[in-house]
Parts: structure tokens; C-alpha cells; sequence
């Protein structure tokens, strides 16, 4: 049976995309190029995210042709534990639900006891994250899934006090006012090098994290064509994350442990 993603340049899985080269797998457009002919000769079930304002336009076609869809909300939960169970979604949807919650189970003892352990250290170092875009530099509130995450792993992120679960826009200059010395900086864009941050603009070399070389980015499983592998397994997988995110804020108690998303910018 086919299946259909809407854009597979972005897949990193190797099984999927092994699929995707025998054709098992196929794109449907995304948007305003939605093949919804396709889908009407398929009548899959659709996974949507993000379908509401503008698309919803979307949402009113497949259900005039009635095909059936879910409109996906994880993205919208705070918790990265919340996030996670949506396994137990997409179990009951694909006949292995017993599965998924066993799997959720697991991913829950082992964020705990990352969490739990952490939550032991005294020494909580400064973090900040992101980097400009637009002209603006998008800040995770400090009741985000992001910011969650820092916590849990033992960190203090600077913007912790904030109050909003999305992004908070704001200048160059503010974010610089504000974490020129956070200790740990994560997720500078898609950087690899030190030198392609400073590159696009040389004040990041004004922070003391990139001085101290303390920059880390979770591009470390990227394919060729975009993907990623932290926006895929990472989502359902938390636990990995937070073990990650912690041996970024503290090396030194982690010491011979192999992150598995992250890697030093360097």
C-alpha cells in the first residue's frame, strides 16, 4: 500500500527513506499544492499540523471530499512528556497500542530519572538559545518546551521568568543585554563552525559562550537534503534529548557519554 508525505527532501530516516526510493512512499504536495486528486484516489487518512487560520481552506476541502484527517496538535504541548504521548495516538491509529504505551513508558522512566538526576547538581549554568532571523531573534518563553528542557537537565535559562509558551520576538541587542554571559549557548540556527556564526554576523563573537567555545546545536544526524533526525525521532523521544541537552550544560558529569542530536559548534 502507498503512502504519501507531502514533502520527502526533508525525511531523514533511512528506512523511510529507503521507501521512498522504491516508490512505497510518495509525495502529495503540501498547501495550495495539495494533490488532492491523489488523495481522493487513495483515501488515506491524513496526519495535517498547523491547519488552522489561512488553511483553513484546506480542512474544508478534504472535508467536502470526505477523506479522511487528523489535525495534529502536538507541536502545541509544553511539556516534552506531553508531546511524547501522542505515541499512544498514532498506536491506537496504526493497531499497536499496546506498543506505543509500553514505549511511552520507557521514555518516561528514563526523562525522569535524567530529570531526577540533574535536579541533584547545585551548580545550574546560564543558558540562552537561538540566533537572528528576519532581523529579529526569536526567543523560546520561559514556558516553553525548550525552556522545560534546560530546567530538567539542570540549567538556568536566562529567560526563564517569561511567561509565554511560544517565541518572543526581540532585537539583537536586547537578547545580547540579557545573555552576554550565559555560560552554555544552544541552537545557533543550522551553524556547524564557529565561523560561519561570526560570518553572518560578526557580534555573536561578543557573547562569552562562543568565546568560551560553549555552543552546541542539534544538527548532529542531518542528511544532505535537509533532514534532521531531531525533528523526528527527537519529538517522541525526550528522554534522548534531555540526556543530550544535560551533557551540553554539564560535560564534566558526563563524561565518556556520546550525545545523540547535539554536537559542539566549533
Amino acid at each position: 500500500q502507498i503512502q504519501f508525505v507531502d514533502e520527502t527532501d526533508y525525511i531523514y530516516s533511512k528506512r523511510v527513506r529507503k521507501s521512498i526510493d522504491d516508490k512505497s512512499i510518495q509525495e502529495c504536495g503540501s498547501g495550495e499544492q495539495l494533490n488532492f486528486e491523489l488523495l481522493l484516489g487513495a483515501k488515506p487518512l491524513v496526519l495535517a499540523y498547523r491547519i488552522e487560520g489561512g488553511d483553513a481552506a484546506i480542512l474544508n476541502r478534504l472535508k467536502k471530499l470526505n477523506i479522511p484527517h487528523l489535525n495534529c496538535t502536538d507541536f502545541k504541548e509544553a511539556s516534552p512528556l506531553g508531546r511524547a504521548e501522542w505515541l499512544k495516538v498514532f498506536g491506537l491509529l496504526s493497531g499497536k497500542e499496546k506498543e506505543a504505551k509500553v514505549l511511552f513508558n520507557e521514555v518516561l522512566e528514563h526523562y525522569n530519572e535524567t530529570k531526577y538526576f540533574c535536579a541533584q547538581i547545585i551548580e545550574k549554568p546560564t543558558v540562552f538559545s537561538g540566533s537572528v532571523f528576519g532581523g529579529v531573534w526569536n526567543v523560546s518563553g520561559g514556558k516553553s518546551f525548550l525552556a522545560q528542557l534546560i530546567q530538567d537537565a539542570g540549567g538556568n535559562y536566562i529567560f526563564a521568568q517569561d511567561t509565554e509558551r511560544l517565541n518572543v520576538v526581540l532585537p539583537f541587542e536586547k537578547v545580547y543585554q540579557r545573555s552576554k554571559s550565559a555560560e552554555v549557548w544552544l541552537h545557533p540556527s543550522y551553524y556547524h563552525t564557529l565561523k560561519e556564526i561570526t560570518t553572518e554576523d560578526e557580534r555573536y563573537a561578543l557573547f562569552e559562550a562562543y568565546q568560551n567555545k560553549r555552543v552546541y546545536n542539534n544538527n548532529k544526524m542531518e542528511n544532505g537534503l535537509g533532514g534532521n533526525a531531531y525533528w523526528e525521532m527527537g519529538v517522541l523521544r525526550p528522554d534522548l534529548i534531555l540526556n543530550d541537552i544535560a551533557q551540553c550544560i554539564h560535560p564534566a558529569l558526563f563524561q565518556g557519554n556520546t550525545t545523540i542530536f547535539y554536537q559542539t559548534v566549533d
